[in-house]
């Protein structure tokens, strides 16, 4: 990971604790830690994989679309425009306009907290924060 990949408010692992970024300086990150703040480099921190658990903690709910075979479901999670596939390796993005037209973004995302955080931030203008 690289301190160019994150912004502040991501959150990282770091010592196998889910932390939030409170400042960036070049190579050395300042997290936001349940007490005194920590500056770390970037070396020892570690991104968050992107996991169903974590997006029901962002706030997303999950659903499902039928599909042509008998008991066989698409498995989505969606937040406000914001809809979010996780395959194997790789998330995949879809915004849904106030009119119900889906926009697919027609790329693959690595499965990492951070990258989706920073998109939903660009895409909707506001943070995604976890409840933790």
């Amino acid at each position: 990971m690289r301190a160019t990949d994150l912004r502040i408010g991501n959150y990282v692992r770091y010592l196998n604790k889910l932390e939030k970024v409170r400042q960036i300086r070049s190579n050395k990150i300042l997290l936001k830690s349940i007490g005194i703040p920590q500056i770390v480099y970037v070396d020892y921190i570690e991104p968050i994989e992107l996991t169903e658990e974590i997006l029901l903690k962002c706030g997303f709910d999950k659903a499902t679309i039928p599909t042509a075979i008998k008991d066989i479901f698409i498995v989505y999670y969606k937040k406000d425009s914001f809809v979010v596939y996780l395959m194997n390796d790789f998330f995949e993005i879809e915004l849904i306009t106030k009119d119900g037209e889906q926009f697919n973004l027609f790329r693959t995302f690595k499965k990492e907290l951070h990258i989706l955080q920073n998109i939903y931030q660009l895409l909707e203008n506001q943070e995604l924060t976890i409840n933790l």
